[in-house]
């Protein structure tokens, strides 16, 4: 599970027991010089360029204002006009990234089962997403793709997934 948000969640449930760590601070990585140099921007400002440091709200609008030196008060303001071209080129980076960042967490993890986007971004996006090269960029780990292909991802629709599990588990445990 990756969830962008406020910050970015990852975690994993492997035999039963949930790895929960600090995963959205993970290094990123251009895949391109394009993306070389919007890391190259982030980490001049931060000192280094995590995960969260894109894949979040704050992270949102950082991303954006390091493609196109505008600078947001929130990530509504892209997330509201997604067509606008400018909040249209930072959605596809942004699932560029994230469908990078959702491979290496089905890599490390050995995810068969799937990769689930959580978080409040994402579900605001669906038609961004689908349209984006988020589903190619996860695939594309040159020859592990067959691997990848095989792994779905499922972007969290739910409100309120933590209650609706609850209620699940406490309806099942009854």
């Amino acid at each position: 599970v990756l969830g962008p948000g406020s910050g970015l969640g990852m975690s994993a449930w492997i035999s039963g027991t949930a790895m929960c760590g600090e995963g959205g601070h993970i290094t990123v990585a251009g895949r391109n010089s394009d993306e070389d140099e919007i890391v190259a921007r982030l980490r001049d400002r931060f000192g280094h360029c995590s995960a969260e440091r894109i894949l979040s709200g704050p992270g949102l609008v950082a991303l954006h204002e390091a493609m196109h030196g505008k600078r947001l008060a929130a990530p509504e303001e892209i997330t509201a006009d997604p067509e606008e071209p400018d909040n249209a080129a930072t959605l596809g980076q942004f699932f560029r990234f994230l469908g990078g960042t959702a491979a290496e967490l089905a890599l490390i993890t050995g995810a068969y089962g799937g990769v689930y986007i959580a978080g409040g971004i994402v579900p605001a996006c669906l038609d961004q997403i689908v349209k984006s090269e988020f589903r190619s960029r996860f695939e594309d780990k040159n020859r592990y793709r067959n691997y990848m292909r095989a792994i779905p991802t499922w972007v969290v629709t739910d409100p309120y997934p933590g209650l609706t599990g609850l209620a699940e588990y406490i309806a099942s445990n009854d």
